[in-house]
């Protein structure tokens, strides 16, 4: 985990099993100890998992090839998909 000036970030290991519900999605972000305004960096359009995090009132979801300054400078907090990084430094390297 990599602390940032404004909150946390995190690049957990991709995700073997896709969230499927709201509460595995409220789970996840508990664990990860996330409260405040968060931003999930997803390598590619997941449905499932951009369905899961919808309804959370402090969280957005987006796919790299979306992602840009003013929405990262928004959120508190980022979580990026360890296949996401790689995308990252791909398209903005």
């Amino acid at each position: 985990m990599v602390w940032g000036v404004k909150g946390k970030i995190l690049c957990p290991a991709g995700c073997q099993n896709p969230v499927a519900r709201i509460t595995e999605a409220k789970e996840i972000l508990k664990n990860l100890s996330l409260e405040t305004k968060t931003m999930i960096v997803l390598p590619e359009g997941n449905d499932m998992i951009i369905k899961s995090f919808a309804n959370l009132p402090k969280v957005e979801t987006v796919v790299v090839d979306y992602m840009n300054v003013y929405d990262l400078m928004r959120f508190d907090n980022l979580v990026i998909v360890k296949d996401a990084l790689s995308k990252i430094e791909e398209v903005y390297a």
